[in-house]
Protein backbone atom coordinates (compact mmCIF):
# COMPACT_ATOMS: atom_id res chain seq x y z
CA UNK A 1 0.00 0.00 0.00
CA UNK A 2 0.92 3.36 -0.98
CA UNK A 3 1.47 5.74 1.95
CA UNK A 4 -1.25 8.66 1.98
CA UNK A 5 -0.75 12.47 0.62
CA UNK A 6 -1.28 13.01 4.46
CA UNK A 7 1.34 10.38 5.74
CA UNK A 8 3.82 11.87 3.11
CA UNK A 9 2.96 15.29 4.27
CA UNK A 10 3.91 14.23 8.20
CA UNK A 11 7.08 12.49 7.05
CA UNK A 12 7.97 15.88 5.10
CA UNK A 13 7.44 18.02 8.29
CA UNK A 14 9.29 15.82 10.32
CA UNK A 15 12.37 15.79 8.25
CA UNK A 16 11.99 19.58 7.97
CA UNK A 17 12.03 20.06 11.72
CA UNK A 18 15.54 17.78 11.44
CA UNK A 19 17.25 19.31 8.65
CA UNK A 20 15.77 23.33 8.92
CA UNK A 21 15.45 23.98 12.57
CA UNK A 22 18.05 21.41 13.85
CA UNK A 23 15.31 18.95 16.20
CA UNK A 24 17.35 16.49 16.12
CA UNK A 25 16.74 13.35 18.31
CA UNK A 26 19.89 14.57 20.83
CA UNK A 27 17.95 17.56 20.81
CA UNK A 28 14.84 16.02 21.24
CA UNK A 29 16.05 14.27 23.97
CA UNK A 30 16.57 17.46 25.97
CA UNK A 31 12.82 17.59 26.56
CA UNK A 32 11.14 16.32 29.85
CA UNK A 33 8.56 13.28 29.16
CA UNK A 34 6.23 14.43 27.70
CA UNK A 35 6.89 17.94 26.91
CA UNK A 36 7.38 17.76 22.71
CA UNK A 37 4.05 16.02 22.92
CA UNK A 38 2.64 19.07 24.60
CA UNK A 39 3.59 21.17 21.86
CA UNK A 40 1.49 18.82 19.45
CA UNK A 41 -1.35 19.21 21.54
CA UNK A 42 -1.19 23.12 21.57
CA UNK A 43 -1.54 22.50 17.77
CA UNK A 44 -4.04 20.16 17.57
CA UNK A 45 -6.07 22.41 20.00
CA UNK A 46 -5.76 25.47 17.92
CA UNK A 47 -6.35 23.65 14.73
CA UNK A 48 -9.64 22.08 16.15
CA UNK A 49 -10.45 25.24 17.74
CA UNK A 50 -10.10 26.73 14.02
CA UNK A 51 -11.82 24.17 12.46
CA UNK A 52 -15.19 24.70 15.02
CA UNK A 53 -15.12 28.49 15.14
CA UNK A 54 -15.55 28.38 10.81
CA UNK A 55 -12.24 31.01 10.60
CA UNK A 56 -10.88 31.29 7.97
CA UNK A 57 -7.09 29.38 6.87
CA UNK A 58 -5.06 32.02 7.76
CA UNK A 59 -6.79 33.94 11.05
CA UNK A 60 -5.55 31.98 13.81
CA UNK A 61 -8.16 33.09 16.35
CA UNK A 62 -6.84 34.57 20.16
CA UNK A 63 -5.94 33.53 22.72
CA UNK A 64 -4.10 31.07 20.53
CA UNK A 65 -1.76 34.54 18.79
CA UNK A 66 -1.41 36.02 22.76
CA UNK A 67 2.19 35.26 23.97
CA UNK A 68 0.83 35.58 27.68
CA UNK A 69 -1.71 32.92 27.30
CA UNK A 70 0.21 30.84 24.88
CA UNK A 71 3.42 30.92 27.46
CA UNK A 72 1.13 28.60 29.90
CA UNK A 73 0.47 26.02 27.13
CA UNK A 74 3.61 25.91 24.76
CA UNK A 75 6.78 24.55 26.48
CA UNK A 76 9.27 26.65 24.31
CA UNK A 77 9.71 30.09 23.60
CA UNK A 78 6.65 32.41 22.34
CA UNK A 79 9.11 32.82 18.81
CA UNK A 80 8.84 28.74 17.89
CA UNK A 81 5.01 28.93 18.51
CA UNK A 82 4.09 29.05 14.44
CA UNK A 83 0.12 28.52 13.89
CA UNK A 84 -0.89 28.37 10.25
CA UNK A 85 -3.71 26.49 8.27
CA UNK A 86 -5.49 24.55 9.79
CA UNK A 87 -4.30 21.47 8.06
CA UNK A 88 -0.77 22.65 8.08
CA UNK A 89 -1.08 22.62 12.06
CA UNK A 90 -2.54 18.72 12.47
CA UNK A 91 0.71 17.63 10.11
CA UNK A 92 2.90 19.48 12.69
CA UNK A 93 1.32 17.87 15.56
CA UNK A 94 2.15 14.50 13.45
CA UNK A 95 5.24 15.22 13.18
CA UNK A 96 5.63 16.23 16.59
CA UNK A 97 3.97 12.94 18.29
CA UNK A 98 6.18 11.12 16.39
CA UNK A 99 9.55 12.82 17.53
CA UNK A 100 7.68 12.26 21.00
CA UNK A 101 7.39 8.85 20.66
CA UNK A 102 11.04 8.25 18.93
CA UNK A 103 12.27 10.15 21.99
CA UNK A 104 10.24 7.67 24.62
CA UNK A 105 11.78 4.67 22.10
CA UNK A 106 15.43 6.36 22.53
CA UNK A 107 14.77 6.61 26.75
CA UNK A 108 13.19 3.23 26.81
CA UNK A 109 16.55 1.71 24.67
CA UNK A 110 18.77 3.54 26.98
CA UNK A 111 17.33 2.54 30.30
CA UNK A 112 17.35 -1.16 29.62
CA UNK A 113 21.05 -0.99 28.12
CA UNK A 114 22.41 0.63 31.47
CA UNK A 115 20.36 -2.06 33.16
CA UNK A 116 22.33 -5.01 31.10
CA UNK A 117 25.54 -2.88 32.07
CA UNK A 118 23.97 -3.25 35.55
CA UNK A 119 23.64 -6.67 35.81
CA UNK A 120 27.53 -7.48 33.61
CA UNK A 121 29.31 -5.54 36.52
CA UNK A 122 27.43 -7.45 38.91
CA UNK A 123 28.51 -10.53 37.36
Amino acid sequence: MEPTKGAKDVTAERLRQIEEEGYHCLHDDLNKPGEIARAALNYVVCAFTCQKLGVKETQVPPPYTNEAYTSLAWPWSFDSWKPGTVRRMYVKAAALLIAEIDRMDRAEEDSERIKEEERNDQR
